[in-house]
């Protein structure tokens, strides 16, 4: 018999319902959630198997757990192509007033790939509220990102045999022209596209980061995490974040073809989340 009962309800995050999920210890008093911020496009997709086996676990050890669809996304209002960063960042804020309605005192929060940069201004715009932070193989920087998602429509492309080359110049001229682009089936906006190349987690104001765990995977154990992310991990810890780094083998569960657990990571963070 499950330990943990699932709710599904909406959130209002300005003139818009948000869909989400909350994962409760049945029979049992918390007042400590973790609230998920997931990650972009296709990756969430990807990633919703995971952050069920992280929910379920997390709820019969004692803590609440809400997953929300950001706005455009699952089954929150809107289309993607009405998604646009701001509007996540309210979602996320939003999540954050319905724990709080509910009694929890002790908020944690996880962001995987594009989340840890909504989690990193999640935490600058709300000090002292977030008890503790996880990223999963952060996105450091919005704009490197968006360049290599902008390149699966540039290989479509060239696959298709379009004697119409793109370039992801031409894409980021179409943005600043003020026209949205479909990339494997999502229309990406002008607005949202703003967003997150300004988003980069060297710039976050590492004086209000609570303590964090930061998590990359490697495909095997003899690999490191790459350079980019290692020199940030070293600037946080200059900074006087309270940091702990590590590398989990496995694959990218958030890009591969098939579904894929990786049950290391979640009981690492199982273990982060329960520290005293």
């Amino acid at each position: 018999m499950s330990s943990r009962e699932l709710f599904a309800t909406y959130l209002t995050s300005g003139q818009r319902k948000i869909f989400a999920l909350l994962s409760s210890p049945k029979n049992t008093s918390s007042d400590t959630a973790l609230l998920i911020v997931p990650p972009f496009a296709e990756e969430m997709n990807k990633s919703r198997r995971m952050f069920s086996l992280l929910s379920m676990s997390l709820a019969e050890s004692g803590q609440h757990v809400l997953l929300p669809d950001l706005s455009g996304t699952g089954d929150s209002s809107g289309g993607f192509e009405e998604a646009s960063w701001s509007c996540w960042l309210e979602d996320c804020e939003a999540s954050l007033a319905f724990l709080k309605s509910r009694g929890i005192k002790t908020i944690n929060v996880l962001g995987l790939r594009t989340g840890a940069l909504l989690v990193a201004e999640l935490i600058t715009a709300n000090q002292n509220q977030i008890a503790r932070c996880v990223l999963w193989q952060p996105v450091v920087d919005g704009s490197v990102f968006l360049t290599q998602f902008l390149r699966l429509l540039i290989a479509s492309n060239m696959m298709s045999g379009d004697e119409n080359k793109l370039s992801t110049k031409d894409l980021m001229n179409d943005f600043q022209k003020n026209r949205s682009v479909e990339i494997a089936g999502y229309t990406v906006s002008p607005q949202l596209v703003e967003g997150l190349v300004s988003s980069k987690l060297k710039n976050s104001d590492t004086s209000k980061f609570p303590k964090t765990a930061w998590f990359d995977l490697v495909p095997s154990a003899d690999r490191v995490a790459p350079v980019v992310n290692t020199r940030l991990q070293q600037q946080w810890s200059a900074e006087g974040v309270d940091l702990i780094s590590k590398t989990v083998v496995g694959d990218s569960f958030w890009n591969t073809v098939e579904i894929v657990e990786n049950p290391q990571l979640i009981q690492e963070t199982i273990e982060f989340l329960s520290l005293h």
